[in-house]
């Protein structure tokens, strides 16, 4: 007995160091695959990140693309609303410029004739101060072919 006794105590033994190289083997098998899945789940991660921010920057673009349209969209309402503005200008600007065209001429006309009434007034003026001398006022009567003159008054 005392051999079966060491046989089953030296199985038990082998028992014992072969359960203990499963244990560590599969103790390595099971960190080798957790690094590898750990591994895999930081790819996954990287690929994820890098997936998220290409979505947000193409949101960010579209927002920008967005915002750009309504720019756009408001500018073309502006530079419409400039356009119909500078038609009513010109418009208005023919009627001013004929306006002054029109005032100009009046404005000629009444410095002409202001010029032509004071060159007359002059004249006058100076007839009538040669008028003031009597031997004038004779040879004015001559000249007019010898009609009297009625109330003109020599020596005033």
């Amino acid at each position: 007995m005392v051999s079966s006794y060491l046989r089953v105590d030296g199985m038990i033994d082998n028992l014992n160091m072969i359960t203990d190289m499963i244990v560590s083997q599969n103790e390595q098998n099971f960190f080798e695959s957790y690094k590898e899945h750990m591994l895999k789940v930081q790819c996954e991660l990287v690929t994820v990140k890098k997936s998220v921010t290409e979505g947000y920057n193409k949101w960010k673009k579209d927002e920008r693309l967005k915002f750009l349209e309504s720019s756009i969209h408001w500018l073309r309402g502006e530079a419409l609303t400039l356009c119909k503005s500078l038609e009513d200008i010109k418009v208005q600007n023919g009627k001013l410029q004929q306006e002054a065209v029109e005032l100009r001429k009046e404005n000629n006309y009444l410095t002409e004739y202001t010029r032509a009434t004071k060159r007359e007034n002059l004249g006058l003026k100076r007839v009538i101060e040669q008028l003031k001398d009597p031997k004038n006022i004779i040879r004015y009567v001559e000249a007019m072919g010898g009609q009297s003159i009625q109330g003109l008054t020599i020596g005033d």
